[in-house]
């Protein structure tokens, strides 16, 4: 039987919260690494998972998925910064869609026009799990760049912020249009670890700080609730 095959996209080596969730289960499963992805097979499942840098980074591991072990459905665990007053750190962040302020995505999709979105019917399973497990998360949009200068741009940002703008990240669009274009159907959760409208400087934040590890771990839990029900 062929195993179905799930992406997930890390900015950190978070596999052992997969681990965990086999292990608690006590799902015997095989790990290995092709080409820097961590792949975990278990029954007739198989988790392909990428952890390379920013945009181009998420866009090399999602083509290096589709070509080694043809996923159709991928999963995003990162962070951002949060713009909306309702958002504090460790917060969790259902993200809908995003704003294309970054560059890899033009690579595969040079129409701006061309959505960086979700896709609905996977992003509402997941919502239906996530609100078990934590009914007061966020969902919206978020824009994503490639770098901090445009960031510090208050004209810009405050007109993001007008229109409802959730946050700053440097995945999430290129996320969501290079899966669509390989056809991959995708969702993606997000966990708030710094709030640049507050903090006037950079400060840099702490992926171990506990409460947003445990939200980092609940996103993941919501995932493999999912996987291991497909």
């Amino acid at each position: 039987m062929q195993k179905k095959s799930y992406g997930f996209l890390f900015e950190e080596n978070w596999e052992n919260f997969i681990e965990d969730t086999l292990k608690k289960r006590k799902i015997p499963y095989k790990k290995y690494e092709k080409n820097k992805l961590i792949v975990l097979e278990f029954n007739n499942k198989r988790i392909v998972v990428g952890t390379r840098s920013n945009s181009p980074g998420a866009a090399v591991d999602l083509e290096l998925m589709k070509m080694y072990f043809d996923v159709k459905k991928v999963f995003r665990l990162g962070t951002f910064g949060g713009y909306s007053e309702k958002l504090k750190i460790s917060d969790i962040l259902l993200c809908t869609d995003a704003l294309r302020g970054e560059g890899t995505s033009k690579c595969y999709a040079q129409d701006l026009s061309f959505p960086a979105a979700c896709d609905f019917n996977l992003t509402k399973l997941i919502s239906e799990i996530l609100v078990k497990k934590e009914p007061g998360f966020h969902y919206g949009t978020l824009w994503t760049t490639d770098g901090r200068m445009r960031q510090q741009d208050v004209d810009l940002r405050n007109k993001l912020i007008d229109k409802g703008t959730m946050g700053v990240d440097m995945e999430s669009s290129c996320f969501f249009v290079v899966s669509k274009v390989l056809g991959m159907q995708a969702a993606n959760l997000s966990v708030v670890v710094d709030l640049p409208i507050k903090d006037k400087t950079y400060l840099e934040f702490d992926y171990d700080f506990p409460k947003t590890v445990k939200s980092l771990e609940l996103c993941c839990k919501v995932y493999m609730e999912y996987i291991l029900s497909d």
